[in-house]
């Protein structure tokens, strides 16, 4: 299901290809100017004229993310135990909160930007996950749940959610992977001269746009998600690439269209276990309720289930 959503007013150029896949690493570029001015971008996309309707329909089209039987989260959702006091980073409208409390957990959470969602008794507060407002070592277990993705600094995100975490307790992260062989493209990509895909292009006729779209997408963004897999898969590099151009500025919203990180679970696991902790459950791990391998349903979905050792 798709929706569009316009967040943000934007110039109506998608602009050059240089600019369109100028993706830059936050680790080793952790000050550079377009990432400072990407986050102001991002912070006033998602605090716009209308956050709660972003939020709504957002939480609306990731039902089957919050319905209870996702398997990624009922895999975060039983890693609590009662009386663990859980800390949820980006916690948006905390549609995972009643889960928890239901399992006798302490539910705290917090976003940049609380959305004003029908009533909940989960406590919330504003902050950046930059600098997270809670104290340190406070929490047994801390989750992300589809949400590093659309931060800038995934490593400084990564950082606080281990400082939050007491020695011995679990962080886990869900999110897209879109360096796994088979997974998805980025969906923030601005493709061709205009918005929209190759089959829709064709039919209103824009075949120029629907030929330079065809080959964006079979050969630079190939060469280049290949070129970051080898720098994170086989040199062990971290790069957190992020790219600074996403389409949500310039078209209608529609889910992840605002994600910026060029997710990896290879390239978060490396960071965690160089961090303190020790990775004890990734998403090859899982198995369904039946005990099987998870399906074609969760390729390219990433999880992470990590113990702070230090």
């Amino acid at each position: 299901m798709q929706r569009t959503f316009q967040m943000s007013s934007g110039p109506n150029s998608y602009g050059s290809l240089p600019e369109r896949f100028s993706w830059i690493s936050s680790y080793e570029n952790s000050k550079a100017p377009e990432l400072v001015a990407l986050d102001r971008s991002m912070s006033r996309f998602y605090s716009g004229s209308d956050p709660s309707g972003y939020h709504l329909t957002a939480q609306e089209l990731n039902q089957n993310l919050l319905d209870g039987d996702h398997l990624l989260q009922q895999a975060a959702i039983e890693a609590a135990r009662a009386g663990d006091v859980v800390l949820e980073f980006s916690c948006g409208g905390a549609a995972f909160a009643p889960y928890y409390e239901r399992r006798g957990a302490r539910y705290f959470g917090f976003d940049v930007h609380l959305p004003q969602l029908p009533r909940s008794d989960a406590l919330r507060v504003a902050g950046s996950a930059y600098s997270a407002p809670i104290a340190s070592a406070i929490a047994d277990l801390v989750i992300s749940f589809y949400a590093i993705e659309h931060v800038s600094w995934p490593a400084a995100y990564l950082s606080e959610m281990i400082r939050v975490t007491r020695p011995g307790g679990r962080i886990i992260l869900a999110f897209p992977d879109y360096l796994v062989g088979g997974g998805p493209r980025l969906p923030s990509v601005r493709w061709g001269r205009s918005h929209g895909g190759i089959r829709p292009k064709l039919a209103r006729g824009a075949y120029t746009d629907a030929v330079q779209t065809y080959l964006e997408q079979r050969i630079v963004y190939r060469w280049m998600v290949a070129k970051l897999r080898r720098q994170v898969f086989t040199e062990r590099r971290l790069r957190f690439m992020i790219h600074t151009s996403p389409s949500c500025f310039v078209a209608p919203w529609s889910i992840d269209t605002d994600a910026i990180y060029i997710a990896s679970e290879e390239e978060v696991t490396l960071y965690l276990s160089r961090n303190g902790c020790k990775i004890e459950q990734r998403s090859g791990d899982l198995r369904d309720n039946s005990g099987n391998p998870l399906g074609a349903r969760y390729r390219g979905h990433a999880f992470i289930s990590a113990r702070r050792t230090e």
